[in-house]
Parts: C-alpha cells; structure tokens; sequence
C-alpha cells in the first residue's frame, strides 16, 4: 500500500477554480494529512467546492489541519463508487479545526467510516449555499465523534431567519 503525504501545507484554493483542494483517491494509497490549513475565505462561494474529498474507497488521515472559510468541509465517498467507499472507505481525522465552514464537517455517504477525535467544528453554516450542517452520515456511512465540539456563535438563527428556513428546507426534501 503506497501512502501519500500532504505536509505543512497553506491552501488558499485549489488547483483549478471550483475543485477541491485535496482529493483522496483510493483505494491502493494511503492520503497523510498533517499539520495544513486551507483557507477559503478569500473564495467566492462559486470558486470552490470541497477542501478535502475522498473517492473510490479512499483511506484519508487527517491531523492538526486548521480548515476555514470552505463551502463545503469534508466528503468522505461522493456516489460515484459505492461499492469501493463501502468497502475500502476509511477517515481518521484528528485534533483538527474547522472554522465557518458551510457544511460537511464532515459528511460521510456509501458506508464509509469516520472517526474524528478530538476536532472542534465552530460555526457550520457561515458559507450557507443551499444546507447547513455539522457531521451528516447517510447511505450506510458512520461518523464516530470521539472528544470533539460543535459550536455555534448566534444559535440556530445565526445564519439568519430566510437562510435557516432555506436550510430545514433543503433537508426535509433532501
């Protein structure tokens, strides 16, 4: 198994307007996250989509990374290989931030499993573009939260009244 090694590393976008700033792909490597920071905040929403994501069964650790100003956190599995993500699919993400980040903090879909430990997620929801959320697991996905905080600054009426009745929206119909 070949292991990949992302290090003190400061993201300000990602490689081509709209992508992710680190894609993870698997399932034969092994992604090493340590000690990074992406920062999205000087993105327009329509510049950006995840800071981190995981496919085809990805193996993704993730340590001492500051994450902040994203749209959209982190996507372990993305529909595109089910079967690999439930399978193969595995994040370990540790004593990391993520500040202000719209949502998927993390989201974990197609059976992948995450543990977080010791993570601080503060104020999902500031770069709202349709929903809002903290962690979200679905189709067969589990997030294992060991240790870790969720925070909001103003409450569930901190994105304000329109953006919160867009996002209970945006889930029921989900």
């Amino acid at each position: 198994m070949d292991t990949r090694y992302i290090n003190k590393t400061y993201f300000i976008s990602a490689d081509d307007e709209g992508d992710d700033a680190i894609t993870a792909y698997g399932p034969e490597t092994t992604t090493l996250i340590e000690d990074c920071v992406i920062d999205f905040r000087g993105l327009s929403l329509d510049e950006q989509d995840e800071a981190i994501s995981g496919v085809n069964g990805a193996k993704v650790i993730i340590r001492r990374c500051l994450i902040i100003g994203a749209k959209k956190a982190l996507l372990a599995g993305n529909g595109d290989y089910p079967l690999m993500d439930l399978v193969e699919g595995r994040w370990l993400i540790e004593d990391s931030i993520l500040w202000e980040c719209g949502r998927r903090c993390p989201e974990a879909q197609d059976g992948v499993r995450v543990i977080m430990k010791r993570c601080w997620i503060h104020n999902f929801g500031k770069r709202f573009d349709e929903r809002a959320f903290g962690a979200w697991s679905h189709l067969g996905a589990e997030i294992y939260a060991e240790d870790c905080l969720f925070t909001q600054s103003n409450g569930i009426f901190g994105l304000g009244v329109i953006a919160t009745i867009k996002d209970v929206i945006s889930h029921i119909v989900q």
